[in-house]
């Protein structure tokens, strides 16, 4: 007997746990970390709160107590478009492969929607993790400003936002060559030329 819903080649690549559930909801989840960190402050801020900082940690700026509220919709806003950005690329590719930029675009567009959709994985996990990345370090800069808010100081607590600067450049080239080499894979098993 056959199976009740067949397989062919044109199929997308089927549903993965971590890229389709756990990371996108891992991401929401620190959206929410920022949420709660921003409220837990509120209450106990000053009317006036540093909303930037030198590189040596020194307010340079300072706002209404109401501009507060800048950060954790900027930390919502980026992280939700990214996984949303993530979760369309894979369904995108499937009906028109011609608008991923994509290394060896022609190559692409020829392959299967199935393997369009595991080359397109990686994609889908970096946007992810990027996104819960960004919403953790406004939850720390949220934290660290409500910090320098009450101290006498005034000072943000050393916290190496330059390993996200560095980090995500540096992520987005593996990508790069980790999607340029599952494309190169994925062609040469379906006989296209490269």
């Amino acid at each position: 007997m056959p199976p009740a819903n067949p397989s062919t080649d044109d199929d997308p690549a089927p549903p993965n746990i971590w890229t389709d559930r756990i990371l996108p909801a891992a991401a929401f989840a620190a959206v929410m970390g920022v949420w709660i960190t921003a409220t837990t402050w509120w209450p106990r801020l000053p009317e006036r709160v540093p909303m930037h900082f030198d590189w040596d940690g020194t307010p340079n700026r300072w706002d209404s107590k109401d501009s507060w509220w800048v950060l954790p919709v900027i930390g919502t806003l980026v992280p939700i478009l990214l996984v949303f950005l993530g979760g369309t690329v894979v369904r995108r590719a499937a009906v028109k492969p011609n608008g991923i930029n994509v290394p060896k675009p022609e190559v692409f567009a020829a392959l299967s929607p199935a393997a369009r959709a595991r080359i397109l994985r990686p994609t889908r996990v970096f946007l992810s993790v990027t996104a819960l990345v960004i919403a953790e370090t406004f939850r720390r800069a949220l934290d660290a400003t409500g910090r320098a808010a009450l101290s006498p100081d005034g000072r943000l607590e050393s916290f190496p936002f330059w390993i996200v600067a560095i980090g995500l450049p540096a992520g987005a080239i593996v990508l790069h060559l980790v999607t340029r080499r599952r494309l190169l894979l994925e062609a040469r098993n379906e006989g296209i030329p490269t």
